[in-house]
């Protein structure tokens, strides 16, 4: 059956590596569009979250979270807006202790 949702593997970060430049969550980035993204901040201290490793696009508050679901259903011309593959989750912020988690769902 090919409409059954699969997790991709988790990524997990030692927030206690975080610095002030952005770093990879998940360096080698997703395995398949995701149509659900979380990313768990299980730290100590807040995080900024780049979807570039340039620019800031989110901020976690420590022992928080950040979802980012997508469009499932069809646009015109069939398209969905889903995170693509390839694409790397980067954070930085002050160091911490716990760990940093990305999860993400694809069909």
């Amino acid at each position: 059956m090919s409409d059954i949702a699969k997790s991709i593997p988790l990524s997990t970060f030692n927030s206690a590596s975080i610095s002030g430049t952005y770093q990879a969550i998940n360096a080698n980035g997703l395995p398949n569009a995701c149509f659900f993204v979380r990313i768990v901040n299980g730290g100590t201290t807040p995080i900024t979250i780049s979807y570039d490793g340039v620019n800031d696009n989110e901020y976690i508050r420590a022992n928080s979270d950040f979802e980012l679901p997508s469009q499932t259903n069809s646009q015109p011309d069939g398209k969905k807006a889903l995170s693509p593959v390839g694409r790397v989750y980067w954070v930085k912020g002050t160091a911490g202790t716990g760990f940093i988690a990305l999860s993400g769902y694809y069909v």
